[in-house]
């Protein structure tokens, strides 16, 4: 039999109060970090005021994402005025219920009558009727270029001959 000594497991034991004093100052600590959170907050200075090399723009770069959405905002209003003036009043609501569904459909069709409309080619205001065919044709070219076939190549061995006919084993 082995008389090697055996690792003795460490217990330790909490009382109730132990428990809920270390409890209650994790609390106190996750407090006192929103608190000073919250009064870390941006100052308001005067760029006049700053030494030289330092300045109010933003290190992780906010300003920029702002003047990027601010550019796209810019962007989607020029296409909803192109799109209010190309379609008539029930494509344009029909365009919007779409969207609803398809976002990915509408913006596509969205984006074809605007450069459409841009280009000149559209002759006159694009009908309910019109913009079901642009719809459908766009689906149709989707579902076209969705399918791919699978081609089944087989090795062919010396032995083989396209002349044999296997059937007749």
């Amino acid at each position: 039999i082995n008389s090697a000594p055996r690792p003795t497991l460490s217990k330790s034991y909490h009382t109730p109060d132990q428990s809920v004093t270390s409890y209650r100052s994790s609390l106190r600590i996750r407090q006192e970090k929103r608190n000073m959170d919250s009064r870390l907050a941006p100052a308001n200075v005067d760029p006049n005021e700053l030494p030289s090399g330092f300045s109010t723009n933003d290190p992780n770069g906010s300003s920029a994402g702002a003047e990027q959405q601010n550019q796209a905002q810019n962007r989607q209003a020029q296409k909803d005025a192109i799109l209010q003036q190309a379609l008539t009043p029930d494509a344009l609501q029909r365009l919007r219920r779409i969207k609803l569904v398809n976002a990915d459909k509408a913006v596509g069709v969205e984006n074809l009558i605007a450069s459409m409309a841009m280009q000149g080619k559209l002759p006159g205001r694009v009908s309910e009727d019109r913009l079901i065919e642009m719809l459908e044709g766009l689906g149709a070219k989707e579902a076209k270029e969705s399918s791919s076939r699978i081609n089944f190549q087989r090795k062919k061995y010396a032995f083989d001959s396209d002349s044999d006919n296997d059937d007749d084993l």
